[in-house]
């Protein structure tokens, strides 16, 4: 089977950290290379792509925002820390109740 070169560029930070990993596990460029591309042609599906990660990175950074926003509400009032499910639930049903006057 005939072969060809491919060829690209990536930050010389990143290729200095994949070098070490490549060498840790025995393996060549060309090879990661290689088998990266076998398996796009058997799956038909791209690796994580830097649009993937930075979607990731924007819901993490939602999150943390809303972690610190709970964090900076202030505390829920006794009665209401302590209710049980079944009783959030028959409050909840009841204001509807009430908002659409059947109560």
């Amino acid at each position: 089977m005939a072969t060809v070169v491919v060829s690209g560029r990536v930050d010389e930070e990143v290729k200095l950290k994949v070098d070490r990993i490549l060498e840790r596990a025995g393996k060549t460029p060309a090879e990661v290379i290689k088998d990266m591309w076998v398996n796009i042609s058997i799956t038909g599906e791209l690796p994580t792509t830097q649009q993937q990660i930075d979607e990731f990175e924007e819901k993490r950074r939602k999150f943390h925002e809303f972690i610190e926003l709970v964090e900076s509400l202030p505390p829920a009032p006794e009665w209401f820390a302590t209710m049980t499910d079944r009783e959030m639930n028959d409050m909840i049903a009841e204001d509807q109740m009430r908002k659409w006057g059947y109560v």
